[in-house]
């Protein structure tokens, strides 16, 4: 992947690289460059399959498949991602995935192959690829499902940085539980 600046082209700090190092297509969400394909890094970060760029430097999307992205299109803000992949961050998802910026969600079908082509008509998304079967019932390579079907979302969990607090993990080692007590400080000044 490189830049044209008019002139002269620019490699994007060395661009995407992997034992392939390919790039199946390109993707412009929230003001930011998403180049999807087959690779490990962009720059000097592990990005795999999916990388972005801001403008300036390239960072991670938390995607980490071990196969590739093929395509992707943006519908209502999010960003829907489709290929050979069976996680999308933390979550199982079977060949396609949604990412709203901060996280990814996933349909809760099982393709038997890969999708390599995604769309949206009115509140439907539209997918082909070389699929013969979607949850053991025979559909051959197109589909089209809800979109309020992908219903399956990370999140985080977390507290406010501006509270201190104080953290007590145990027991360490944990076997069957782990037990995490938070409390706040009483700081006088």
């Amino acid at each position: 992947v490189a830049k044209y600046d008019g002139s002269t082209f620019d490699s994007l700090q060395s661009g995407v690289q992997g034992s392939f190092g390919m790039v199946h297509s390109m993707q412009m969400f929230q003001n930011k460059l998403y180049v999807l394909g087959s690779f490990n890094t962009t720059g000097k970060y592990s990005c795999k399959s999916i990388g972005r760029w801001n403008g300036t430097s390239w960072d991670s999307v938390n995607f980490n498949p071990n196969q590739p992205a093929f395509w992707s299109d943006v519908y209502n803000n999010e960003l829907y991602v489709v290929g050979i992949f069976q996680k999308a961050g933390i979550l199982s998802a079977s060949n396609i995935a949604k990412w709203d910026g901060n996280s990814w969600c996933a349909l809760n079908n099982q393709f038997d192959s890969e999708i390599t082509s995604v769309a949206f008509y009115h509140d439907s998304v539209f997918v082909g690829g070389n699929f013969r079967k979607i949850d053991n019932d025979s559909i051959r390579y197109f589909a089209k499902s809800a979109i309020s079907d992908f219903d399956t979302c990370e999140f985080n969990i977390g507290i406010s940085e501006n509270e201190l607090t104080s953290l007590k993990v145990y027991p360490v080692p944990a076997t069957e539980k782990l037990f995490i007590e938070l409390s706040k400080l009483n700081i006088q000044s």
